[in-house]
């Protein structure tokens, strides 16, 4: 049976038992293309229904790989373990209760309404920074980070989210709530979207717990991933539990001057130039592997804190639409404003307008009205993600405002390297962009060894390129015209390397990486 390279896509697709929605978002077509190709594909089988088609289409993949010397992508899709399992850093964040044992009818009601709203305000902002939200009946609600989605900074994004949402509680509710926040490598089944069961949720339930009222405590290796993006207590240790922690201190700057005086950046005068003149100014961080970015980042926006310059931090989405990158930005800056505006006894107001994209300028607008800004966008190819989400007309608008942009470019070269690339009031103007080399700085140590960045990248593909990769990684490397076009998807990532026509890992430390990755449990 002849099947084109899209027909074998969907085929595979189709024997892994997805429905004609998730089909079209795994290739990037409409459902109605996915309905013309299963049309072709019921006749080529001899089928008429999805049910028989899914068996048929099982059974002709088995037979390709039996028969055929070479490996297609739909192919590569079913050789895997019957259990398969991969390593990921998860950060969980528990919110527990004081105050939630009321005897009565009335004030058990109030306790009722009062966990409905702090859900709410849980949820938007796990959605805008890309994490799933847990409702523990009884006890409380626990968000993670890391999952379904992997990204540069979840240590960090727990942080944030928790130093909100106390925050918000501080000034919202009655509850008398405590958070603990707790990092920890999990093993996790392939492709999954909920955890029901991890180290990291129940360690940081116990800090939750044992933390008082309106306190964050948080395990050592959140602090240590995070980096200095909040201000700590000192190390204290829980002797019962064995559980290293910090205290995160609420809503308190950290000592930027200090921890700006100990890493010098050469173009800091010439970043916040522009602002002198009104001028929007972007800065892009080049780097690999990918997680050099997010120190320089953090070094960055800390030295612009300690010349008095506001700094946001906002944290993208993996593998979204250009929407939903633009809906997480401008939640994240409106709840950060909002929050800092509460202080001075003001409320930030935005006028409702279209799309997601207006209501960021509007955001920015608004704030560069009262000082100069500095807004830092962590996430993959973030400065790419920034381009599509404003368009055109959004960055010429942007170029009047005193407003410095800290991006990130992935940049796969052949050695490991990052830089702060100075672009000018436009984030497009390539040609005229100067760059900053600096020398890396030693990457922390993460629990299993486990490579966050690597698993980020991963989770930026389609599903077929994720199958490749891992094929890959734990079999043998594949000829160029195996691939068919999905080899431009794979290479982007910075993973592999093309040598005569064969596709394979960049070098031996990415291959043991990769590998490290992936569990597969092979007694069943």
């Amino acid at each position: 049976m002849n099947l084109s390279d899209r027909q074998q896509e969907i085929l595979a697709l189709l024997a892994l038992g997805k429905s004609n929605k998730e089909i079209a978002y795994e290739l990037k077509i409409t459902e109605g293309t996915v309905k013309q190709h299963l049309f072709t594909l019921y006749k080529k089988l001899n089928t008429t229904n999805r049910a028989k088609a899914v068996i048929a289409a099982t059974r002709f993949l088995e037979e390709q790989k039996e028969t055929s010397g070479s490996i297609s992508p739909s192919s590569i899709l079913t050789i895997k373990a019957p259990n398969s399992y991969v390593w990921r850093l998860i950060t969980a964040v528990a919110i527990y209760p004081k105050n939630g044992t009321n005897s009565t009818a009335l004030g058990r009601a109030r306790h009722h309404q009062e966990m409905n709203l702090l859900q709410s305000e849980c949820q938007t902002l796990v959605d805008a920074l890309d994490g799933i939200l847990t409702v523990v009946p009884g006890t409380g609600l626990v968000a993670c980070f890391g999952l379904p989605k992997s990204h540069l900074d979840d240590p960090a994004r727990g942080l944030f989210f928790a130093n909100r949402i106390q925050l918000w509680l501080a000034g919202n509710t009655q509850l008398e709530a405590s958070i603990g926040i707790a990092t920890a490598a999990e093993v996790v089944a392939d492709n999954t979207k909920t955890i029901y069961r991890a180290e990291s949720f129940e360690m940081a339930a116990q800090l939750a717990v044992e933390a008082p009222a309106l306190k964050i405590w948080a395990n050592e290796v959140t602090c240590r991933l995070a980096g200095p993006v909040m201000k700590y207590s000192g190390p204290r240790n829980d002797e019962k539990r064995k559980i290293s922690y910090r205290e995160v201190m609420l809503d308190e700057e950290v000592d930027a001057k200090s921890l700006a005086s100990k890493t010098p950046l050469p173009f800091l005068s010439e970043i916040t130039a522009n602002l002198k003149d009104k001028k929007a100014m972007w800065v892009s961080v080049d780097g690999w592997p990918p997680h050099v970015s997010v120190r320089l980042q953090d070094a960055i926006s800390i030295a612009l804190q300690a010349q008095g310059i506001a700094t946001y931090r906002l944290r993208l989405p993996t593998d979204s639409s250009i929407e939903d990158i633009g809906h997480s930005a401008y939640t994240q800056l409106n709840i950060l404003a909002r929050i800092r505006q509460r202080h001075e006894g003001n409320e930030v107001f935005l006028k409702s307008v279209d799309s997601n994209a207006q209501k960021l300028l509007a955001s920015l607008k608004i704030l560069t009205m009262r000082g100069h800004l500095a807004v830092i966008f962590y996430g993959i190819n973030s400065h790419q993600s920034l381009i599509k989400v404003l368009g055109e007309k959004g960055l010429d608008e942007l170029i009047n405002y005193p407003v410095i942009f800290i991006t990130s470019t992935l940049n796969n070269d052949d050695q490991s390297h990052v830089g702060a690339r100075l672009i000018g009031s436009r984030p497009n103007q390539e040609s005229k962009h100067k760059l900053y080399k600096l020398p890396l700085a030693k990457p922390p140590v993460t629990p299993q060894g486990i490579s966050a960045d690597l698993a980020t990248l991963i989770d930026n593909l389609s599903q077929n390129a994720r199958a490749i990769v891992r094929y890959i990684a734990l079999r043998t490397p594949i000829k160029v015209m195996e691939l068919g076009h999905f080899v431009g998807e794979v290479l982007s990532t910075g993973l592999f390397k093309l040598e005569d026509d064969v596709i394979r890992c960049r070098d031996e430390e990415t291959l043991k990486s990769l590998q490290s990755l992936y569990v597969e449990d092979t007694d069943h």
